[in-house]
């Protein structure tokens, strides 16, 4: 680490030097989960795996809120915050395709309103190497095993063997 006396110590650095130091130790992967306002995630994501990330996952939620008309209250207690699920994932599948496009080496973790094989193999063309299920959960919490049957169906119609067949295949028009 660094001499308490040179000008650059300060408590921070320390911190951050014993993180990455024990993150390495460990051999984990790096990651950074930013958050999708910024209209440039490709430029953000480099920025990212410049600095070290080993993948991205793409994408959490987006920040909003809701009014309830009768009761005049926010629908969630601290007013603004993470919404998810259906309507997230034409944000999250711009934001895969993105940063595939840009990073294509960078392996990419796609998420966000996925309930059914069919959008898993969106993400897959769009650019994800893996895809992840988050609040469909909460419906139905055995909802995976569902969704992993049909993406084996729908492989099985279009013809493709492996799942790795399937990233970054979308056709541009």
């Amino acid at each position: 680490l660094r001499d308490p006396s040179a000008e650059s110590w300060n408590p921070k650095t320390i911190r951050l030097a014993l993180l990455r130091e024990e993150l390495r130790a460990k051999q984990e992967s790096l990651t950074k989960d930013l958050e999708r306002k910024q209209e440039d995630v490709a430029r953000l994501e480099a920025a990212v795996a410049e600095a070290g990330a080993d993948w991205a996952t793409l994408t959490n939620t987006v920040w909003g809120m809701r009014i309830d008309i009768e009761t005049r209250k926010p629908v969630l207690t601290g007013t603004i915050g993470g919404y998810s699920g259906p309507p997230l994932k034409p944000i999250a599948l711009r934001c895969v395709v993105e940063v595939h496009r840009a990073l294509p080496e960078l392996p990419i973790l796609g998420c966000g309103g996925v309930r059914h094989g069919d959008d898993v193999v969106e993400y897959l063309l769009a650019g994800a190497s893996a895809v992840g299920v988050g609040t469909a959960h909460f419906e139905s919490p055995r909802i995976a095993s569902r969704i992993l049957r049909q993406l084996e169906r729908r492989m099985q119609r279009m013809g493709v063997e492996r799942i790795d067949q399937l990233v970054g295949g979308m056709e541009s028009w």
